[in-house]
């Protein structure tokens, strides 16, 4: 599966992969992430997302990853 997604990368990053493939792609993992952050009601959804509101600001740290966030920047 790797290596699948390796490939459409390359082939996304050299513009060989048309806009409406690229924008149905997109639209179908929306479609699951929506569907995964679903919990069944507007109650419920906004119960989840208070909670974790309050668990990012009660963080001491707000970045977790800075050194792999720099260097795929300055690639």
């Amino acid at each position: 599966m790797d290596s699948l997604l390796n490939v459409a990368y390359g082939l996304l990053d050299k513009g060989l992969v048309p806009d409406f493939v690229t924008r149905l792609a997109i639209r179908a993992l929306l479609r699951q992430r929506l569907s995964e952050i679903n919990y069944g009601s507007f109650q419920a959804n906004l119960e989840h997302k208070m909670r974790w509101i309050e668990k990012v600001r009660s963080r001491d740290v707000i970045a977790d990853e800075t050194k792999r966030a720099n260097e795929q920047h300055y690639e």
